[in-house]
């Protein structure tokens, strides 16, 4: 069920590129700020774009004019199709629908006049949308026959499967289609393979590429070009994309010695990997993101951890009762480093600080705790078991729903309460 009022934080036209990026340098850069998963892009008022890696930014100071407090506007719920239900992205003044199946109609929405801008027909969807700033990403699976190339099934010879995988970047306020690659499509002689269960491919950006990691099930073929269905091999293959140039950079597959059981969590050069030792024990392992060469593989295996989270210097590893670094460029474990989960859960980690929600006792707390020192670095003084119902992080700013009632925005650099709404 949507919801029949929207909560805007910026449904006025955008306010004049004065926003100033504080780097680790000291050096300062302005213009208008975009925000990315792993760097800042930084508009200057001639149209200069700079990029830089988030672990640089220290803090963002916002425009004077930067829109603190949302407003409401009515849902447009006239232009959904009825039964179906909705997930939603957004950026600046656009909403983007997702319908969940069986729906397949993707709906760019203008916030300010409630009025659909664009559509896109997500059929074959191999995973959501990915909206990185001013650009929303669609991954399609495609599959097709290949009559030239046969294996043996049973006794007959049949037409080769072949998989791959559409990726469509589109401008999110216009709806133009800026690229489409078609990736995957280099297929193994040794082997076949298709795309594994319920780990969809996943997308990254950086500033001068994009990434595409898919992790797939292949089975070795014989002589006879027959496949072993009893022999499994579990890999990743990662796509490195060149979005000005719109070609393909290099594509890579995870070593034949790893059995990769989770998508990859990259870094500049590297991706990280939990990988398969024997049954319900794992090891952590970095591959070169261009080459697809082993860099290090950790020493101890572990059960119940799962991969929270990867950045430049640290790898989080959680288990039900801590949270755990260990330094990205070797793998190494870092000593007296960890989070005690008994206080509370885990909200998100960036590159400077993991989010504790500290519920279970008093005083209750959000806090960011230092990914460096392992120390509480400031604090959101919460009521008594006052428990979040919704949060969200976006850049470098947390939005939160407490039980009050209060939707709220904090500036995670800043350390300080930017907006209240109630």
């Amino acid at each position: 069920m949507m919801p029949l009022l929207l909560l805007l934080g910026a449904s006025f036209p955008p306010p004049p590129a004065a926003d100033v990026v504080h780097l680790r340098d000291g050096k300062k850069v302005d213009g208008r700020v975009t925000e990315h998963d792993t760097f800042v892009e930084v508009e200057s008022a001639d149209g200069k774009k700079t990029r830089v890696p988030r672990l640089e930014v220290v803090r963002i100071e916002l425009a004077p004019n930067f829109i603190r407090c949302p407003e409401t506007v009515p849902f447009p719920s006239a232009l959904l199709e009825k039964g179906l239900n909705y997930e939603s992205l957004s950026f600046r003044r656009m909403l983007i629908l997702t319908p969940k199946p069986p729906g397949t109609l993707v709906l760019g929405i203008d916030v300010n006049s409630a009025a659909k801008t664009w559509e896109f027909p997500y059929t074959d969807r191999a995973s959501p949308p990915v909206l990185v700033g001013p650009v929303i990403y669609f991954l399609q699976k495609q599959r097709s026959l290949d009559p030239a190339r046969k294996i043996l099934i049973g006794t007959v010879l049949v037409p080769r499967e072949i998989h791959k995988l559409l990726v469509t970047a589109i401008e999110v306020e216009t709806g133009k289609v800026l690229w489409t690659q078609a990736v995957d499509g280099a297929d193994r002689r040794d082997l076949i393979w298709e795309y594994a269960g319920m780990q969809g491919p996943t997308l990254t950006t950086f500033p001068d590429r994009v990434v595409i990691s898919s992790n797939k099930i292949g089975h070795p073929l014989d002589k006879d070009n027959k496949p072993d269905k009893e022999k499994i091999h579990k890999f990743s293959t990662l796509t490195t994309y060149d979005p000005e140039r719109k070609r393909v950079i290099s594509a890579v597959d995870s070593p034949d010695t790893l059995e990769t059981a989770t998508q990859p969590y990259l870094t500049q050069e590297l991706a990280v990997f939990q990988v398969t030792v024997e049954r319900s024990k794992f090891k952590l392992a970095a591959i070169g993101q261009s080459d697809g060469k082993l860099r290090w593989q950790g020493a101890d295996p572990y059960g119940l951890s799962t991969l929270a989270e990867v950045n430049e210097d640290q790898i989080y590893l959680s288990d039900p009762l801590v949270v755990s670094a260990y330094t990205t460029k070797t793998g190494k474990k870092v000593d007296k480093w960890a989070v005690d989960l008994n206080l509370g859960p885990v909200l998100g980690i960036d590159a400077h600080h993991v989010y504790q929600h500290r519920a279970k006792k008093a005083p209750y707390s959000l806090v960011a705790i230092d990914v460096k020192k392992g120390t509480d670095a400031w604090t959101i003084p919460l009521a008594e078991n006052n428990a979040f119902l919704d949060f969200h992080f976006t850049g470098h700013r947390l939005i939160y729903v407490d039980r009050l009632g209060a939707t709220v925005a904090w500036d995670t650099l800043k350390k300080k309460e930017l907006w209240r709404f109630q």
